[in-house]
C-alpha cells in the first residue's frame, strides 16, 4: 500500500510540472474536463485496474478531471455500457479511455461506431496500456508507458486516427480496426491463441513458432485499389514523402487533416461521404463489379471522391483502377498504422502512418519456414517497406478486396480478435477517430 501511495503521489506531482510549463495554459481549452473511464480487469494478467488506481486516476485528479470509472465483465460488455448510455449523457463527456490491451480497444471503438456514431466527432479517445501487445498505445505515442498515455490526456492532446471499416458478408456487422486485419500467419495464431490466454504473452511466441514450421498459407484473390501520393499532395512533399516514418507533426497525416477539416465543414455529413453503405451503388468500396474491372470507386471529380481521397488523383488527373492477384500467400497482411510494439518498435510498417487515408497491404509469397523467419526478423528489425524484401510486396491502397479460394473461410486477425470469413472488403475512414495523441516525438 506504501508502494501505491508513492506512486500516487509521483505521478500527481510530474503531471502538476507537466501542466506549469510555458505554452501549456494556452491549449488549456483542449483539456479534458470529464471522461469516461472503461477498465478491462483481465488485460495484462490482472494489473489493469492496479494501474488505473495507481497510475491513470491520480494524474487525471490532478489535472482537475472529472472521471467515473466502469469496469468490464465479459466480451463486448463495452457496448452493453454505451447502450445505456442515451447521447445526452454520452455529451457530458469529453472523451473515453480503454484501460486495457488492444482488444480493449477495439471493443470501445467497434461499440461507439455500432452505439454512438453520430457522437464520434465530439469525442476523443485514449488507450492507456495494460495488455500483452499495445499496439495502439506504441504507435500513438512510441511506447507503452501508462503515465505517457495518461499525460496526453490530461494536456489535452488532439489528433486524428485512421480506422478500417471491415465488411465480412450478408448478414454480419461491420467490424473497424485501427491496428491490422491479417490472414495467413497471423491469422493462424490469433485463432489458436485464445485457448491459450492462460499463458499471457508467451502464448503468442509458442503458436508463432508452431505456425511457422507447420502453416501452409493461404489461397486467396487479393484486389486493391491503390492510392499513390499524387499531383498536389506530392508537390508539397516532395520527394522520399512516401517512405517517411509518421512523426508528431507529420506533414503527410496533416495534408490528410486539412481535407477532412473540409469536408466536415461542409454541408455533407463527413461521415458518411468517408464511410459509403456497402449497398450503395454509386459510392461502394469496393463495388463487385470494380476488381479486376474498369470500374472507378468514384465517378472521377465528384465531391465525394475528393472528400474521400484529398491525397489522391485530383482534377484532370487518370483515374484510379483496381488491381488483382491470386495465388497463395504466407501471410497476407492490411496494416492501417504503423503498428508499433515491443516486437515491432519501427512498426510492421514502417511507413504507416495514423491518418493519412490510406492502409498498407503487404502479401508475403507462400515461402518456407526460414524464407518466413526472415521476413519476421526484417519486420522486427526496420519494419516492412516497398522493396525491401523480394517477393514481399507492399502496397499503399485505399480500399481492398481479399476472397478465399473457392470460397473458404480465412482465418482473419482483426486488431487481435479471431474473425473467420471467406470474403473480407474494407477500406479506409480517413481521421475516423479523434484520439488524445500528438504522435510519436521524433527519436522515438
Amino acid at each position: 500500500m506504501v508502494d501505491v501511495e508513492r506512486q500516487r503521489m509521483f505521478f500527481s506531482l510530474q503531471i502538476v510540472l507537466l501542466l506549469c510549463q510555458p505554452g501549456v495554459a494556452a491549449v488549456s481549452t483542449s483539456r479534458p474536463r470529464s471522461l469516461l473511464i472503461i477498465v478491462n480487469p483481465v488485460s495484462g494478467a490482472g494489473r489493469a485496474p492496479a494501474l488505473a488506481h495507481a497510475v491513470l486516476l491520480p494524474v487525471l485528479r490532478a489535472a482537475g478531471v472529472a472521471c467515473t470509472v466502469r469496469a468490464t465483465r465479459c466480451r463486448n460488455h463495452t457496448v452493453a455500457l454505451l447502450r445505456a448510455l442515451s447521447p445526452a449523457q454520452l455529451a457530458a463527456y469529453d472523451g473515453i479511455v480503454a484501460v486495457g490491451g488492444d482488444g480493449a480497444f477495439h471493443e470501445l471503438v467497434n461499440a461507439l461506431f455500432s452505439e454512438h456514431r453520430a457522437s464520434l466527432r465530439a469525442l476523443r479517445l485514449a488507450h492507456v496500456p495494460a495488455g500483452s501487445t499495445d499496439a495502439v498505445a506504441c504507435s500513438l505515442h512510441g511506447c507503452r508507458s501508462a503515465f505517457g498515455a495518461a499525460a496526453r490526456v490530461a494536456l489535452g492532446d488532439d489528433g486524428l486516427l485512421d480506422v478500417l471499416r471491415v465488411d465480412l458478408g450478408p448478414g454480419r456487422a461491420p467490424v473497424h480496426a485501427c491496428c491490422i486485419a491479417a490472414a495467413g500467419f497471423m491469422g493462424e495464431v490469433c485463432a489458436r491463441a485464445e485457448a491459450w490466454r492462460a499463458l499471457g504473452p508467451l502464448r503468442y511466441d509458442l503458436l508463432g513458432a508452431a505456425a511457422l514450421l507447420t502453416g501452409r498459407g493461404v489461397r486467396a484473390r487479393v484486389s486493391t485499389l491503390p492510392s499513390p501520393l499524387t499531383g498536389m499532395a506530392a508537390e508539397r512533399l516532395g520527394p522520399g514523402a512516401e517512405g517517411a516514418a509518421c512523426r508528431a507533426g507529420c506533414p503527410v497525416c496533416e495534408l490528410a487533416g486539412e481535407g477532412a477539416g473540409a469536408s466536415a465543414s461542409s454541408d455533407g455529413d463527413v461521415w458518411s461521404e468517408t464511410d459509403p453503405p456497402l449497398d450503395t451503388d454509386a459510392r461502394r468500396v469496393p463495388s463487385d463489379a470494380s476488381p479486376g474491372g474498369t470500374d472507378d470507386l468514384h465517378q472521377q471529380g465528384s465531391p465525394s471522391a475528393l472528400a474521400l481521397d484529398p491525397m489522391g488523383p485530383q482534377p484532370g488527373t487518370p483515374p484510379t483502377k483496381w488491381e488483382s492477384r491470386e495465388g497463395r500467400w504466407r501471410s497476407v497482411k492490411l496494416i492501417v498504422t504503423p503498428c508499433r510494439s515491443d516486437k515491432t518498435p519501427c512498426g510492421m510498417a514502417r511507413a504507416g502512418h495514423l491518418a493519412d487515408g490510406r492502409v498498407k497491404v503487404v502479401l508475403v509469397p507462400n515461402l518456407g519456414a526460414l524464407g518466413m523467419l526472415r521476413v519476421l526478423a526484417h519486420m522486427a528489425a526496420r519494419g516492412l517497406a516497398a522493396g525491401d524484401l523480394p517477393g514481399v510486396e507492399v502496397l499503399d491502397v485505399r480500399a481492398v478486396r481479399v476472397e478465399g479460394g473457392r470460397g473458404a473461410n480465412l482465418d482473419w486477425n482483426l486488431d487481435g480478435e479471431a474473425t473467420p470469413a471467406a470474403l473480407l472488403r474494407a477500406h479506409v475512414i480517413r481521421g475516423g477517430l479523434r484520439v488524445f495523441a500528438r504522435g510519436v516525438e521524433t527519436g522515438r
